[in-house]
């Protein structure tokens, strides 16, 4: 209080400095009505998060600790302009420009959206949702002077071209980024200087964030080396308080040999055993793991794991189908994928794709000591099987890699893909030629993952070929020193799909030969597409031009 104030103050009446009081707690009540105010503290872990003091900010956690809340507070009070009240360490004032980042807009939709509007008034009221379709594409969020905030939410399944626009002034990451994603977003926060807050459950094992977070990655672990990368690790046992008492309270099994106790709660010793007094909900969640597995120390307790185990959630039930299954197939558009080898397994998966993006792998092979002809001629058999052709198919780049010994015959041949094409002939179909690992591998199999638990990726029982597909998807990793490998059977189907999920195909995004047709009758843009069409065409009805040559 300043001396003129106290001045002020006390040359008010008795009935002034009433009315004063009056005004003050009115304003204090109202302001405890704000949702930033009334929902400020939910547990300490939070706290920590709030008082770290780097450019680059990251919360280890585990699963049900109030993560994504945190970040949704934290968001809200920057715009609002409201840091310094709370102990948030951030220097810029509205208006701001920040991204929201996840893992696909499906889940930006979700939790994340719900968690920042907990602490807005309301829609119209001080922020407007925009939406793209169904799903969230930006808000806007204005303080109390009218300084409007743009928030824009960025999934990190997207191109990795829009993370390389505009500077921001915060970079809001939910879950682990993929390592490309966190490159892109470095240069964005150069300039205003900006901040990035990560908060993510370790749950794709030793990934590239560990050594990010221990100062060992080749690029970026200067960052925590040099103190700009600053990191909380916290574990469900932070928000006991948060968990609801059905009942009665419990005594749980405390984790001692992991984490510290935290103070403020009840614990017991039993035969050398340390137990904590939790809320029965508490308790019947930590009962569901195993404790000391891997699943408990990642979503219990926060910590990075090498997992063991099944690589795919494939259920024989749930991913596999009898033909009577399928669906008619006009009402189909059909792929492929291909992880070519000589030496080590050719893999072709023969995949079919409904309007609901289920995809049923409907025939393929799997198979060694096939040279480039003998596979493409296999490729051919088992398309013409099912009277189909695929309108591309989606293989392992290296196809497209020189080849050391030249086509005596035919100089045009210069890579396996040529020879492909020199058998199908030209126009036969199209080949998309994928880096395995182009980008993080684990969004790759994160969508393959998806697909499985929700049975939209389902493999034909209908032959013993595609059996060695289904074993695959079964197969085990072990750990050997430090490598993760795997045991059971080999990975060329793994292989196939990582690629084919790498090429981003759905039903509604990809056009058929016959569609194109269509098009091209009312519209000029497609008449050169027509005339490849029209040259296939020719190539089904005489193969061979009528004198031996492939037409192509």
């Amino acid at each position: 209080m300043t001396d003129n104030l106290r001045e002020t103050i006390k040359s008010l009446t008795p009935e002034q400095k009433k009315a004063v009081a009056m005004l003050i707690k009115k304003k204090q009540a109202k302001m405890q009505e704000e949702p930033l105010y009334k929902h400020r503290f939910n547990n300490y872990a939070q706290e920590r998060f709030r008082n770290l003091t780097s450019r680059y900010r990251n919360h280890k956690a585990a699963n049900k600790v109030g993560k994504t809340d945190e970040l949704g507070f934290e968001l809200v009070a920057m715009c609002k302009g409201k840091c310094e009240e709370f102990g948030i360490n951030f220097p810029h004032k509205p208006p701001l420009k920040i991204w929201y980042c996840g893992r696909d807009r499906n889940v930006l939709s979700d939790e994340p959206l719900a968690s920042i509007k907990r602490y807005l008034k309301g829609e119209g009221i001080d922020h407007k949702t925009v939406y793209a379709g169904q799903l969230i594409n930006m808000m806007y969020i204005w303080d109390d002077h009218g300084n409007t905030s743009e928030i824009r939410f960025k999934p990190y399944n997207g191109e990795i071209g829009i993370f390389e626009s505009a500077n921001v002034h915060a970079v809001f990451m939910d879950e682990e980024p993929p390592r490309d994603v966190f490159s892109a977003i470095k240069p964005k926060i150069a300039v205003m200087p900006g901040y990035v807050f990560i908060s993510m459950t370790p749950d794709k094992g030793m990934s590239w964030t560990y050594d990010l977070l221990n100062g060992s990655d080749p690029d970026h672990g200067v960052l925590a080396k040099n103190g700009m990368l600053s990191t909380i690790d916290s574990s469900v046992f932070d928000n006991m308080r948060n968990f609801t008492m059905i009942e009665k309270n419990k005594w749980v099994q405390y984790p001692t040999e992991y984490i510290d106790k935290i103070e403020g709660y009840s614990y017991k010793e039993e035969n050398g055993v340390t137990y904590v007094l939790a809320p029965d909900s508490f308790a019947e969640y930590i009962e569901g793991y195993t404790y000391g597995s891997n699943e408990y120390r990642m979503r219990v307790l926060g910590h990075y794991v090498s997992f063991t185990g099944k690589v795919y959630p494939f259920d024989m039930r749930r991913n596999t189908f009898e033909l009577y299954e399928l669906p008619p197939m006009n009402e189909l558009k059909f792929f492929a994928a291909l992880d070519p080898g000589y030496t080590d397994e050719c893999c072709f998966a023969l995949i079919a794709i409904d309007k609901y993006n289920n995809k049923w792998v409907i025939d393929g092979f799997y198979q060694s000591g096939l040279d480039s002809r003998d596979q493409a001629r296999k490729i051919l058999d088992t398309c013409n099987f099912w009277g189909v052709r695929p309108e591309m198919i989606v293989a392992d780049n290296q196809i497209e890699n020189r080849l050391a010994q030249k086509d005596a015959q035919k100089p045009h041949i210069q890579s396996i893909k040529d020879y492909y094409y020199d058998e199908l002939g030209s126009n036969w179909t199209f080949f998309r030629c994928e880096e395995l690992d182009k980008r993080d591998p684990h969004i790759k199999r994160d969508a393959i993952v998806k697909d499985l638990k929700d049975a939209k990726l389902r493999i034909s029982n209908h032959n013993n070929k595609l059996y060695l597909l289904q074993q695959e998807m079964m197969r085990l990793e072990y750990k050997e020193g430090d490598k993760t490998k795997t045991k059971g059977t080999k990975d060329h189907f793994d292989a196939a799909l990582r690629i084919f999920y790498g090429a981003n195909i759905s039903y509604d995004h990809y056009l058929t030969s016959e569609e194109i047709r269509e098009k091209a009758k009312v519209d000029p843009k497609y008449k050169s597409q027509q005339q490849r069409m029209n040259k296939y065409d020719h190539y089904m009805q005489d193969p061979f031009g009528g004198n031996g040559d492939m037409v192509y």
